[in-house]
């Protein structure tokens, strides 16, 4: 599911970048592409980073209609949530419907359908928000972070 770095390590408090956590969900998942990637910033990438990018598009977990993928962007929370939320909707196809209304102190703003997100995050167990009581919407995501995420999503 996961891929360390050449020199063995895993460098859990790195930023994670778009491109990573697709392929990490996209494993996770087991996903598989059936048409060639649609992004115009990802020739760079090995044939099975574009492949994994392919088959998170395909499920609608990753969506841009400006042909951008913008791989190297740093992951926020909320986008995390959003994958996940989208992940959701292709596996048990229909989108998740909270069950109660969970807010954390900084999410009321968001939209209604970041906000399920965050619900769906919380109700599965998949975060709790930080002890303050906040969930840090726009907060870059760490690799730990992120595994730990994927591994309570799959649960």
């Amino acid at each position: 599911m996961i891929k360390g770095y050449p020199d063995g390590s895993f460098k859990p408090e790195t930023t994670l970048e778009k491109v990573h956590f697709t392929s990490i969900l996209t494993r996770a998942l087991q996903l598989t592409a059936t048409k060639p990637v649609a992004f115009l910033d990802v020739a760079d990438y090995d044939a099975a980073t574009q492949a994994e990018i392919a088959a998170a598009h395909e499920a609608l977990i990753v969506r841009n209609f400006t042909g951008y993928f913008n791989p190297r962007q740093p992951l926020t929370r909320i986008e995390a949530a959003r994958m996940f939320y989208a992940a959701n909707t292709h596996l048990m196809g229909q989108p998740y419907v909270p069950t109660s209304v969970v807010t954390f102190s900084d999410t009321v703003a968001l939209s209604k359908e970041d906000q399920a997100a965050i619900a769906m995050l919380k109700q599965y167990g998949v975060t709790n928000g930080y002890p303050d009581g906040t969930f840090k919407a726009d907060a870059q995501i760490t690799r730990a972070e992120a595994i730990a995420m994927v591994l309570r999503f799959l649960q």
